[in-house]
């Protein structure tokens, strides 16, 4: 899993300045999570409701990152994914075919 830095302008994002952190496989899952958490709401919405988004090598080479300052914030929560063996679904499933079941945990 890798770790994605979305920072935040001064209007119109779920936050004012700062950043969080999305525990991803990829940069595309990363903003999936995003849409989920923060704009499950705006379904007709294509655009993301950030700034930036940043790899943990990328953030850490930037002034916000180093002075712990975006527009006065610094990080807001860390949201993490955690992949769990497949299990069974009672539905209209075949008995042979499982889901993944992933948990999501944000601090």
């Amino acid at each position: 899993m890798n770790n994605y830095y979305i920072t935040f302008g001064s209007e119109g994002q779920p936050f004012k300045g700062g950043w969080i952190i999305i525990e991803a496989e990829t940069i595309e899952q990363a903003c999936k999570i995003f849409r989920a958490m923060y704009q499950y709401k705006e379904t007709n919405d294509t655009l993301l409701k950030f700034c930036s988004i940043y790899t943990e090598e990328g953030f850490k080479q930037t002034e916000m990152y180093k002075d712990n300052d975006n527009l006065g914030a610094g990080c807001h929560c860390k949201i993490s994914i955690k992949k769990r063996d497949r299990m069974r679904c009672n539905s209209k499933r075949s008995k042979s075919e499982s889901i993944d079941n992933i948990s999501m945990l944000v601090f």
